[in-house]
């Protein structure tokens, strides 16, 4: 494949990857510009295109240079509201400071899409009239890693425009590049404004404020958590202190987890609201305290399939062989009739370390489960037991690992890995 700079420029804007590194491999400049001023890492930048940032800039294109405007790349991928490419551009330490021919720094441009109707401002953009037939599709942002976003296509007869929902995150992250401490009612009132608590616009925010570890934030949180009225406030609150803490080693952190803990062992026994009563459920388990079990065990037969799902996992490595009352109610979850209960609960048993014949036959049950991932946690459980019964499923679960798949990812690789390969291939030969 000839040098042919239009020709990559064209695979740039048209997402395709393959075509741009076979033509960089031919020698085109990854800074490459088209006849509008535009560079190629800018097109990608505003085409939310991770990948072909990715590519680019380890091809040698500068994160700085600019397209027209002064935009540089930063700044189009954040207009883009693509949190993928800002975070592949912000690795490269872009400079944060630098202003587009408007004057306005890369911190403006995600501020100014805050409590604006994407649609309206893509219309905008594209000079629709009143009279114009539009358009307008919705569909899930490619998944990378970081949450959920939405992506927004607006069409009318003079052309499109995109555009991601990742602004109110990437504002976050810039905020604390640049030391600005963001009062908590504004951070919680910007998460809020997303329903869905895995999109980034939610979950970033909370980040920031779970990431503070002072006694300002937990007492904030905790006031809102038992006081507020409102759920979906109690919910955010619950998603910050199920982080409180966890990961600092100081003095002040250590003390606040601990509060932390006891205040949510308290608003399990209190909170009423299912989708709080989750969070805080979750939260006691990834606190990893004892002492928090009496309060997960409370709801282990919960109306709701979603709070007893919560329970199973919470427990997962925090129950030991001789909790009995734990490991009589999950042995009663195995049988639940939700499936992401059973499989959560299965994942807990199979670690337990405890090995009795009441576990194993529990776990043994679901292998016969409607459910291929029960049916793969309950073998890797049988499995790590040297439990004959879980060789055949397991060797299943191996064997459809699909080409390309990291295989030491998979439950299944858990147990197969520890087998001579005479057991392995007897394993296998006994399935044909």
């Amino acid at each position: 494949m000839p040098n042919d700079p239009a020709a990559f420029l064209l695979a740039v804007r048209g997402r395709d990857a393959v075509t741009a590194r076979h033509l960089l491999e031919a020698g085109t400049l990854a800074d490459a510009i088209d006849k509008d001023g535009n560079t190629a890492l800018g097109l990608a930048a505003a085409n939310a295109d991770t990948e072909m940032c990715e590519l680019l800039l380890d091809n040698g294109a500068d994160p700085n240079r600019r397209s027209r405007g002064g935009l540089t790349p930063v700044m189009l991928a954040v207009d883009a509201g693509s949190v993928g490419a800002w975070h592949t551009l912000r690795s490269r330490s872009p400079h944060l400071w630098l202003c587009d021919d408007l004057g306005r720094h890369v911190i403006d441009i995600a501020r100014a899409w805050l409590d604006v109707d994407p649609v309206i401002e893509l219309l905008r953009r594209l000079g629709a009239t009143d009279s114009d037939e539009v358009a307008v599709e919705r569909r899930p942002a490619p998944d990378e890693g970081l949450g959920s976003a939405e992506a927004i296509r607006v069409s009318t007869p003079h052309g499109w425009a995109s555009v991601q929902t990742g602004h109110a995150a990437i504002l976050t992250e810039l905020e604390e590049a640049h030391g600005i401490r963001v009062p908590f009612a504004e951070l919680m009132s910007r998460g809020l404004a997303f329903d869905d608590p895995d999109h980034v616009g939610r979950w970033f925010p909370a980040m920031a404020l779970a990431a503070r570890v002072d006694d300002e934030t937990f007492n904030l949180a905790s006031e809102t958590l038992t006081s507020s009225s409102d759920a979906r406030q109690r919910h955010f609150a619950a998603e910050i202190l199920l982080m409180y803490a966890l990961y600092n080693e100081d003095e002040t952190a250590i003390r606040l987890e601990g509060e932390t803990v006891e205040l949510l062992r308290r608003r399990a026994v209190e909170e009423q609201d299912p989708t709080v009563l989750e969070r805080v459920i979750a939260g006691l388990g990834l606190h990893h305290q004892v002492r928090s079990i009496p309060e997960i065990l409370l709801h282990a037969r919960h109306l709701e399939a979603e709070i007893r799902r919560a329970v199973a996992a919470a427990l997962h490595q925090l129950v030991q062989a001789d909790h009995t009352e734990a490991i009589t109610a999950l042995l009663s979850l195995a049988g639940d009739k939700n499936a992401n209960v059973r499989r959560a609960t299965a994942t807990t048993l199979s670690d337990i370390n405890a090995d009795t014949p009441t576990i194993r036959e529990a776990l043994a049950l679901l292998l016969d489960d409607t459910d291929p991932d029960v049916v793969l946690e309950a073998a890797r459980g049988l499995g790590l037991r040297e439990d004959p019964r879980a060789d055949q499923p397991l060797m299943h679960a191996f064997l459809r690992i699909p080409p390309g798949e990291e295989r030491g990812l998979s439950r299944a690789y858990d147990v197969v890995r520890q087998w001579s390969f005479e057991r392995f291939c007897d394993v296998r030969d006994s399935l044909i």
